[in-house]
């Protein structure tokens, strides 16, 4: 928590709600030396961004996602998430042991984990 309260705040969130003072003194707490004409590139490329992608994104919602190119990338990114359930190392370490050192029956505890591991799965796919 003492990290957290002492690391500086976000630059991107800095840039993106018109704070750019406070993101150049963020940057400059950052970049570790860099000299004032690279910082203000920086600051420069990050408020270019951040317009570039509020541009992009005005007016869009979340039915986007499955229209046109977007489609194409929520497969990917959709597909990419799955993998880590459809991958087999979640049922590799099941909490099934656990819940039978808790005293838990294994029968029981096996479909605890099962079923939670299915929760999950549905949940990905969602």
């Amino acid at each position: 928590m003492v990290v957290c309260f002492l690391a500086p705040e976000s630059p991107w969130w800095l840039v993106r709600n018109d704070r750019l003072e406070d993101a150049r003194h963020s940057i400059e707490r950052l970049s570790g030396g860099r000299s004032t004409e690279e910082i203000s590139n920086t600051l420069a490329m990050m408020v270019h961004t951040t317009g570039v992608e509020a541009e992009t994104t005005r007016g869009a919602n979340y039915i986007d996602c499955f229209r046109g190119s977007d489609l194409r990338r929520t497969e990917i990114v959709c597909l990419t998430f799955m993998g880590q359930i459809l991958s087999g190392s979640t049922f590799a370490y099941t909490p099934t042991y656990f819940f039978t050192s808790a005293g838990m029956p294994t029968a029981e505890s096996f479909k605890l984990s099962l079923g939670a591991k299915g929760a999950a799965f549905i949940g990905t796919v969602a």
